[in-house]
């Protein structure tokens, strides 16, 4: 199991096919199951003065876990995907599987672990 990142640094170098691919990858994203989900949406990182549009939570395919507002950021300001995301994306066809209950369970229970582990470094980083 996997956990992407956003990467919110618009200079990047997309793949050669980004634009005919891009629209694509955005269906994936949004195909995802969704693991969490905030009852609000967040502030947008790059303009503070849009409404809060941002999805907040994550979702997964089985195989990755994104943040929902993945898929905002790429498709308001292309910004870049995680690579490693992006290939396994292609790996599938660009079609999102449904995963199984087993897995859906696997990848929350990830994602909480993973949180758990955040929050102790940070609380940590804050200690020091």
């Amino acid at each position: 199991m996997e956990i992407a990142r956003i990467n919110h640094t618009p200079d990047w170098d997309p793949p050669a096919d980004w634009a005919d691919i891009r629209g694509r990858v955005l269906k994936y994203l949004n195909q995802g199951i969704v693991l969490i989900r905030a009852m609000g949406n967040g502030s947008d990182r790059h303009n503070s003065q849009a409404p809060e549009n941002v999805p907040l939570g994550f979702c997964t395919d089985g195989m990755w876990i994104w943040a929902l507002g993945m898929a905002y950021y790429i498709e308001k300001y292309d910004l870049s995907i995680d690579p490693d995301l992006l290939a396994h994306i292609r790996e599938q066809d660009f079609e999102a599987p449904t995963p199984s209950d087993d897995e859906v369970s696997e990848a929350f229970e990830f994602l909480q672990s993973a949180m758990e582990r955040y929050v102790d470094e940070s609380q940590q980083g804050e200690a020091d």
